[in-house]
This record gives C-alpha cells, sequence and structure tokens, in this order.
C-alpha cells in the first residue's frame, strides 16, 4: 500500500490548453495528516474513466484552513484528482502478493464457510420437511 485518500476525487476538465492552476479540495473528516505510515502530502490523478491508472502526482501540497492545496503544471485537459497521504519510496516498492501461508488461511477459511453454509442448509431441509412444510 502506498498511500490513502484523504480528499473526494473531483473532476476536471478543460475546453482548451492550461499551464497551470491551484487546486484546493476539502479534507475528509477523521483523517490525520500527521501519519506516521504517510508523510508525504500529494495529489493524485486518473485519466481513465474506471479510475484503473491512479498515481500520485510527486507535487508540493500544503493544508490550509480544511483545504488540501497544491499547483498542478501541465493538466491533461479531463482527469480526476484525489488528495492524498502517501510514502514518500512508492516507486521503489515491490508489488503486493499474498505469501503461501495467507493463500492456505484464506482457502481454509473459504473451506469452513462452505461447510457450515451446507450444515446449515441441510439442517432447514431437514426442519422443514420434519415439520412437514
Amino acid at each position: 500500500m502506498i498511500g490513502q485518500f484523504i480528499t473526494d476525487g473531483i473532476d476536471v476538465v478543460f475546453g482548451g490548453n492550461v499551464d497551470s492552476f491551484i487546486l484546493c479540495i476539502d479534507k475528509k473528516s477523521g483523517i490525520d495528516l500527521d501519519s506516521a505510515d504517510f508523510p508525504i502530502r500529494d495529489f493524485a490523478i486518473s485519466t481513465s474513466s474506471n479510475f484503473s491508472d491512479i498515481s500520485p502526482m510527486r507535487i508540493a501540497v500544503s493544508y490550509v484552513g480544511n483545504a488540501y492545496c497544491g499547483t498542478i503544471v501541465s493538466p491533461p485537459r479531463r482527469f480526476a484528482v484525489f488528495g492524498i497521504l502517501r510514502v514518500e519510496d512508492f516507486e521503489t516498492l515491490e508489488p503486493f502478493s499474498w505469501r503461501l501461508d495467507q493463500t492456505v488461511i484464506l482457502y481454509l477459511a473459504g473451506v469452513c464457510y462452505g461447510c457450515v453454509f451446507l450444515f446449515a442448509v441441510s439442517f432447514f431441509i431437514v426442519a422443514m420437511t420434519t415439520a412437514g412444510i
């Protein structure tokens, strides 16, 4: 995990080219901006309609009042932007993958859940049949 969203996203659309602009977004309540886990304030950008390409913008962001503000330079004509807190060296992080023991535990939990579900359904069927319903 490289960070945490701290604002709602904003869809930005420009009719022409823009060199730069200052963006301020209200921060969500209940989020600590002084997180030791995610010390860097930043904006994240997505240019796809399904937000599959969200990535940090690496810009200086300040917190003014309840607003999260930063200068965005050379933006695309249409994008969504989010305020985030992130780790400093997110580019060097390894992609997340489950360890074997974690995978085994997840599969065992799924099998146990399935067994309990089947037992509950069979108990319900027996109870209904015995009651004559």
